[in-house]
Parts: structure tokens; C-alpha cells; sequence
């Protein structure tokens, strides 16, 4: 086979270094399902930059304080974000006093460079498992804290504003304007973390006093902690009739009964803390009612920043079977609703108490194979059903997409330690020049290739002299016999 055939079939080794890192670049999916293992983490054990333990003493003696850091975030027992500050941003240090001073207001600033490169470009090992911050889920419009889901939220929020089904199921079917918020940052590691959460209710144990008995118990009232901060965070008041009445009377909101989040925070930290809202103190409301199964994951539903962010994630918690769990508020409880609906329609309508009871105990325990699969193929039924499917394979897909992306990084890294390894072998033999060569050949070596084109040379060769023979020697005859007979 021709050398040059070889290398196109085994790949050039001398090619770009980039060339050949990005041949093992990993695919969308596994980027994709890594992206929501380390947000859904981060909702369910809190950033590794939130929570930062005390150190040290100050001079008075009093035990010093290392804050949320620079990028903002979350205090240790605190609900209340903390902006960035100075040391967050690039630029002079009028430019970053500035931009400190402007941090969540309409004319600051996200801190994008410093915020990607604290949680994608780190050396910090946990950083494989969890963002900074869960302040990377803050649904202001004029959020400071860096946020990896800003593009895809309002991506695929230009989408649902469009859909008429969308529209019709959560907004009345009333148009959107493009000033409201529709999809949630970060939704899809909402649910994801829902159902996680969901997943260790069931083996957890609990103390007289709330505390948790086991391990599973103490995450499960850690990721409760994340889910008051995220309340707090985006969705401190419900439409309760006073902060209805304030959003009217704003012209800004006339004719709207939904407000962006940093809009319903100002208004309810106006009008007074006697507003029934949601926030932490409704999250803990709710958990002192009773742990039970599937509460953690619908208090992170009825903590979504909009009506239509709300009503998915409280669909998914219908399609798992968790609406009884409490916790859903007016919205999630809405999107809960519709999925036993659509099973009910699926079975052929006025089957409500079927599809709760399926949905709560198990499909195919309830309905058995045939009247499952009969329900899967209608359009409702397949939607309720997939999206159920959907939610109980994330968390072993998450571990399975963490492997592969792991592993194409492995082979990435690998091409680079290869490529030091021959840098540094050319540069030995271009130290060592011809001192060790022969005199003859120049230490050539032989491979298979060139052995079988020098026989077949040969081979060539010989076949031609011996033709050239066999010619000349029936010439010969010819004359010798034409000269004999004159």
C-alpha cells in the first residue's frame, strides 16, 4: 500500500496540534447532560464558592469571615444574594468601581470573564461537580452574578412565545410581550434536581427535632436550603391581591397580572413583609408541615421565576406522580394538573382518578402493557408518558454523559502529552545531528511497504529480460533457418 494511503487512513501524526485535539472534542449531548449533573448539583449542595466556612481571627478577635467572594452569591445561613464585587470585573479600577457600584441595577453589568473562568476554567476539583453559586439560577433581568443559562433561556423562551399550545395551556392564550420572562435559567437543572431530590426522599430518615437521621436526610434538608434561597431569589411574592394591585397601578405593567422577579422584589419589599408570598419563609412553611416524597422537587417548581417556567416544571412533577406531595404552588399546581389530564384523555377521557392513581403508584403496575402502550400512542398520552420517562432516566444518564465527557477530555489531554513527548524527541535528535549515524545509508530503516515495492521491481525486472531473451532467440531461429535453405 502506497505510504500515503497509510496516513490518510491512520491520520497524519505530524498534523496540527489542534487539528488532532479537536477530533476528540466531546459531542453536544454529553456537553449538554454534564452542563445540568453540575447545575442540578449546585441546587441540591449549594455552589463551592456559597456557604464559605470562617478562618483565622480578626485583631478584636472575633472570627473572620471569608463573605460569598468576589463573584457575589450566598453567606452561610443566609438567603439574601450578594453581589460582586470590584475585583469581579476587568478593566481600570474606575471601570471596575463602577461597574461594583451599578451591580444589579439596569446599567450594571454581568460579570461574565471572571464568573466563566471561575467555573469552566479551574483547577478546583470541585468544580466537576458544581458551579460557583447558585445565585447562577437569578431570573433579573439585570443580574450581575454570572449565569451559564442566559443565552438558552431567552432562546428558548422566543420559541414558547410563539407556540399557540404554550400559550393557550399557561397565559390564558393571551400574546407574551417580549418584556416578560417565559422560561426559567436553568429550568431543565430544576427538574433534573427535583427528581434527584426526589430519589433520596425515599430513603431518608429524620430526627424529633427535623434534623436528619441519616445521610440521605441531611442532603435532602441541604437541597431544601438551596430551594429558599432560590425562592427568595425569583419568586419572593405570589400573585397575591395587593402585589396584583401594585403591579396595575405601575404603567410600566398595566394590564399585566405577571411582573419580572426583580420587579415583584421591589414591590413586596415596598408595600410590606405582611404580603403572603412564597420566598424562604413559604419553603419553610411548607416543610414544616411534614417531610413527604416529592415536596423538595415541587417547592423548586413553584420556585421558577414565570407563570410558563412554573408550568413545566409542575408538569413534570404531575408526570412523576408527586402532586400530592404539597408544596405546588397556583401555577406548578396548574402544569401538575394538566399531565394527569392528558394521561386521562389518553385512556379515553373522565379517567382522572385512573390516571392520578397510575401516575402516583405506577403506569404499568396500574394499567397494565396493553392499555400503557394503547395510551402511549396518542399524542397526549405519549407526551405525558415520555416526559415521565424522561425525568426517571436523567440521573443515570447525567453519571453516563459525566463518564464520556470525562473521557474524550482524557484523549484531548492525551494528545497534548503526545505531542510534548515528540517535541522533545525531534528536539534530541536535532541536538544529536549525525554524530551516531553510519557512513553509508544514514541509519536507514527498512519497513514492510518498501520491501514489497523493491520485490516487486525486481520481479518486474526479471520478467522483462526474460521476454527480451525469449524474442531474440525466435529471432535468431528465424534467420538461421532462412539462411540454412539458400
Amino acid at each position: 500500500m502506497d505510504p500515503d494511503q497509510i496516513n490518510e487512513l491512520s491520520g497524519d501524526p505530524n498534523g496540527p496540534l489542534a487539528f488532532t485535539m479537536m477530533n476528540h472534542l466531546p459531542g453536544f449531548t454529553a456537553s449538554f447532560l454534564f452542563a445540568q449533573h453540575r447545575a442540578s448539583n449546585t441546587l441540591m449542595r449549594g455552589g463551592f464558592l456559597d456557604d464559605r466556612n470562617t478562618f483565622g481571627k480578626t485583631k478584636a478577635g472575633n472570627p473572620r469571615r471569608a463573605g460569598t467572594g468576589k463573584l457575589g452569591g450566598f453567606a452561610r445561613n443566609s438567603n439574601t444574594l450578594s453581589q460582586p464585587t470590584s475585583s469581579a470585573y476587568y478593566g481600570s479600577s474606575a471601570r471596575r468601581a463602577r461597574l461594583a457600584g451599578a451591580a444589579g441595577t439596569p446599567q450594571g453589568k454581568m460579570a461574565i470573564g471572571k464568573g466563566f473562568r471561575a467555573n469552566h476554567i479551574t483547577a478546583r476539583p470541585t468544580a466537576l461537580g458544581r458551579m460557583s453559586s447558585v445565585s447562577i439560577f437569578n431570573a433579573s433581568e439585570n443580574a450581575a452574578t454570572y449565569s451559564p443559562f442566559q443565552m438558552a433561556s431567552k432562546v428558548a423562551g422566543s420559541q414558547l412565545r410563539k407556540n399557540k399550545a404554550f400559550k393557550d395551556a399557561f397565559y390564558g392564550g393571551r400574546d407574551i410581550p417580549k418584556t416578560e420572562q417565559v422560561t426559567q435559567r436553568g429550568m431543565i437543572s430544576m427538574m433534573t434536581a427535583g427528581r434527584k431530590v426526589d430519589l433520596l426522599e425515599g430513603k431518608a430518615k429524620y430526627l424529633p427535632n427535623g434534623e436528619g437521621a441519616n445521610r440521605a436526610g441531611r442532603r435532602v434538608i441541604k437541597a431544601q436550603t438551596q430551594v429558599g434561597r432560590l425562592a427568595e431569589m425569583n419568586n419572593p411574592v405570589t400573585r397575591s391581591n395587593r402585589a396584583v394591585g401594585l403591579a396595575r397601578q405601575n404603567p410600566r405593567f398595566a394590564g399585566q397580572y405577571m411582573v419580572p422577579a426583580s420587579e415583584r422584589l421591589a414591590m413586596a419589599r415596598i408595600a410590606s413583609p405582611a404580603i403572603s408570598g412564597f420566598g424562604a419563609s413559604g419553603v419553610s412553611g411548607a416543610i414544616s408541615g411534614g417531610q413527604r416524597v416529592g415536596l423538595t422537587g415541587n417547592l423548586m417548581a413553584s420556585a421558577g421565576s414565570s407563570v410558563g417556567s412554573r408550568g413545566m416544571m409542575g408538569y413534570t412533577r404531575g408526570a412523576l406522580g408527586h402532586i400530592g406531595a404539597g408544596g405546588l404552588g397556583d401555577d406548578a399546581l396548574k402544569g401538575a394538573n394538566f399531565a394527569i389530564s392528558h394521561l386521562s384523555d389518553a385512556l379515553g377521557g373522565n379517567k382522572t382518578r385512573v390516571a392520578t392513581k397510575a401516575l402516583n403508584e405506577g403506569v404499568f403496575k396500574t394499567l397494565g402493557m396493553k392499555r400503557t402502550l394503547a395510551a402511549a400512542g396518542t399524542k397526549k398520552g405519549a407526551m405525558v408518558l415520555g416526559t415521565r420517562a424522561a425525568m426517571m432516566a436523567i440521573p443515570g444518564l447525567n453519571i453516563l454523559a459525566t463518564a464520556s465527557l470525562v473521557y474524550d477530555l482524557g484523549k484531548m489531554g492525551g494528545e497534548l502529552v503526545k505531542s510534548g513527548a515528540n517535541l522533545a524527541k525531534d528536539a534530541v535528535k536535532s541536538m544529536k545531528g549525525s554524530i551516531d549515524k553510519p557512513l553509508f545509508g544514514m541509519g536507514y530503516k527498512d519497513n514492510e511497504v518498501a520491501a514489497t515495492s523493491r520485490a516487486r521491481g525486481v520481479q518486474a525486472i526479471q520478467n522483462s529480460r526474460l521476454n527480451a531473451r525469449s524474442m531474440l532467440g525466435s529471432e535468431a531461429g528465424m534467420m538461421a533457418a532462412h539462411f540454412r535453405v539458400i
